[in-house]
């Protein structure tokens, strides 16, 4: 494929998955979980309800094309699930308060001052590493 191609195909696929995750609010219950066993390749859960479905299958979807989470990102929000469920259990934490996240860790290899922007639907995002974490 030329560069030429590849360059128009590439900048047109975030416009194309904005009007897709846009265009999972008109579908309902029943089209939501078709869309989830494409995507997920096994069924939904009973349990979840339509906002939710909406939320995890924009998530995948964005994923598949920007990139998931790295190894150490999930370890760290593993971990702060298993705290936070540790602190529920022992009564230390409500069910519904937000749990404390540790600051980044020092190994993640981004120097305080690293600028990390992205485009998502049209809007420029922009995170700075700190010396305490994420701003």
């Amino acid at each position: 494929m030329s560069r030429t191609r590849q360059s128009a195909r590439t900048s047109s696929q975030p416009i194309a998955l904005t009007a897709e995750i846009h265009g999972l609010a008109k579908l309902d219950l029943h089209a939501l979980r078709i869309r989830w066993r494409k995507l997920m390749r096994k069924e939904a859960p009973e349990h979840l309800g339509r906002a939710l479905l909406i939320r995890i299958i924009a998530y995948w979807m964005q994923a598949r094309i920007h990139g998931d989470l790295d190894a150490n990102s999930v370890r760290q929000l593993e971990q702060i699930a298993r705290d936070h469920e540790r602190q529920r259990r022992a009564g230390a934490a409500k069910p519904k308060a937000v749990p404390v996240v540790a600051p980044a860790p020092r190994d993640r290899g981004h120097r305080p001052g690293t600028l990390f922007i992205r485009e998502y639907a049209g809007e420029m995002h922009r995170v700075c590493v700190t010396h305490d974490g994420f701003e």
